[in-house]
């Protein structure tokens, strides 16, 4: 048998003022308006608005009109009665409308939840801001009885008890697992409804209460229940109210859930139910909502033949997918020509990658390229192709002299600093002073070579802005070449992430991707010079005793 509700409640009244002169109160009293505002103190603010709607409850049954905090501001929602207040907020709209509603009675309490665990409450009764009556009660029981308690204390301050202490015959107790007192026929208890997944829109007995999980008093009994949430089954029952509890409801999936892959990833797919589309997607997809039924994936995208597969969708459960297309591929060829028409050897390099010698062929997927020759003494060329599934895309590019005479083998003019470069840097390394001798005393086509620069040396950074020529670092802009003028510009970029296989030069270069001396020394520091660091892109100085690769230029 179900124990009654606040069985294992013990009560200990510390004081009790009723209303003063007062012989008892009459049960139906519709003339009285009593405000009562959400309980305070060591409780949540739900469980504070809980306490104050079953106090408000418990007087409305005995006839007296009793608004709380919410019931007001729910008012505050409605146009018509929130354009007649001049209040900025909600609380201080409350307030003005306890006074509008001839709220003259007020009921109001404080809860402090002892070291021992027990609870004491604190309930005042004023009538227009004079103390009418009070209680304190020290109780023993659950968090989730205190409602009832407070509403028995309002009733017993207010007058209304017909006598006695909080055990007067609405409350019951248990003492010793005997009970003493009554269980009250109309009585009310918290029950929590929760749902799997949570947000479930909550219905009882036909009225929308809100969103699980929620909590509310619900009288004992037996009540229809119904749950609806966008995607899951909706779930209808009855329960039968005994006491405080919580309700626990799990829905079931209305839908299924679809994982699909393709080698390689990141294709078009398209999903179709029969021939009408449902989506396009791109791979890889995780857990794509369906409804139950059957459906056609197929592969959407250009570059590959149409791969498709049927697969069934199964409410509650998770299917998958796996398409391997077949690409379609055509060939490119390139040839290369000087302004003679004679051929060229010249590497070719495609959407950035290198492909090797002219003239191929090359196998590629069907689309539009970016194509690129190159070779030595020459300007690169550049043209776009188009490759179709099983053609043969054809280019002939014509190749301009880097120089008016063109370049000797181990050279290179670059166009855009106009300087001529020592394409292979010499074999060994070796310290500022010998660079500096070596690259005079170079006989490479003709001899005439120096060791460059810093600004000539930072002509050849490629891919690092702020180190280029034109660049923010201040190192010899302005004739400045003091260790001072270097600042966090100077400092490069992200290491072997240059555009020449990680190198921060042209691709023409070869040689070591490290540090190459300049010719420039740091004018206020002795015995340092400057230096550029193809890795990193970076500018900075050094000692001359230390060896460094050797680049020349003229």
């Amino acid at each position: 048998m179900a124990r009654p509700m606040f069985a294992r409640c013990l009560f200990w009244t510390l004081c009790v003022i009723g209303p003063r002169g007062s012989t008892g109160a009459s049960s139906q009293e519709p003339d009285r308006k009593v405000y009562v505002p959400n309980f305070t103190g060591d409780i949540g603010d739900k469980m504070g608005e809980l306490i104050a709607a079953k106090v408000r409850a418990t007087l409305v049954e005995r006839g007296i009109q009793a608004f709380t905090y919410r019931n007001l501001a729910d008012q505050l929602k409605q146009e018509e009665t929130k354009s007649k207040l001049r209040c900025d907020d909600e609380t201080s709209c409350v307030e003005e409308l306890v006074s509008s509603f001839g709220l003259a009675e007020r009921v109001f309490g404080h809860v402090t939840r002892l070291e021992s665990g027990e609870y004491s409450l604190d309930l005042t009764w004023m009538v227009k801001s004079k103390t009418k009556g009070s209680a304190v009660e020290v109780v023993t029981c659950a968090e989730g009885d205190l409602p009832q308690v407070a509403a028995t204390m309002a009733l017993q301050i207010l007058g209304l008890a017909g006598g006695g202490s909080v055990g007067g015959g609405v409350i019951p107790m248990v003492e010793d697992e005997k009970v003493v007192g009554v269980v009250a026929p109309d009585a009310e208890y918290l029950v929590t409804f929760e749902s799997d997944p949570a947000g479930s829109l909550l219905e009882l007995d036909g009225a929308a209460k809100g969103e699980t999980p929620f909590s509310d008093y619900v009288r004992g009994g037996s009540h229809r229940i119904r749950m609806t949430k966008a995607k899951y089954e909706t779930k209808e029952g009855m329960v039968v109210v005994k006491g405080n509890s919580t309700e626990r409801w799990k829905l079931s999936a209305a839908i299924g859930w679809l994982d699909i892959g393709t080698v390689p990833s990141g294709l078009a797919v398209r999903v179709l139910k029969g021939e009408r589309p449902v989506t396009q997607v791109t791979t890889p997809v995780s857990s794509l909502e369906l409804e139950p039924g059957s459906y056609v994936v197929e592969t959407a995208d250009d570059g590959y033949f149409v791969k498709r597969e049927v697969v069934s969708v199964e409410k509650g459960k998770t299917s998958g997918v796996a398409l391997t297309p077949v690409a379609k591929e055509g060939f490119l060829k390139v040839k290369a020509f000087d302004e003679a028409k004679r051929a060229v050897a010249a590497e070719v390099w495609v959407g950035g990658v290198k492909m090797g010698q002219v003239p191929g062929p090359w196998k590629l997927m069907v689309g539009t390229y970016d194509v690129e020759v190159k070779a030595q003494g020459y300007e690169a060329g550049k043209q776009r192709a188009t490759v179709e599934a099983g053609e043969t895309a054809e280019l002939a590019v014509t190749m301009e002299k880097g120089g008016a005479a063109g370049m000797a083998e181990g050279t290179w003019r670059d166009p855009k600093s106009g300087l001529t470069w020592q394409v292979t840097p010499t074999g060994s390394t070796m310290p500022w002073k010998n660079a500096k001798s070596h690259c005079a005393s170079l006989k490479l086509d003709g001899g005439g070579w120096h060791l460059p620069t810093i600004g000539e040396l930072r002509t050849l950074i490629r891919g690092c802005p702020a180190t280029e020529a034109d660049g923010s670092c201040n190192i010899e802009k302005g004739g400045c070449l003091r260790w001072s003028c270097r600042d966090g510009a100077c400092g490069g970029c992200s290491g072997n992430a240059g555009p020449a296989d990680g190198c921060y030069w042209p691709d023409e270069m070869q040689g070591p991707c490290s540090w190459y001396w300049s010719s420039s020394p740091v004018e206020d520091r002795d015995f340092y010079a400057w230096f550029v660091h193809s890795y990193s892109g970076r500018v900075n100085g050094d000692v001359v005793g230390p060896e460094g690769h050797v680049r020349c230029v003229r």
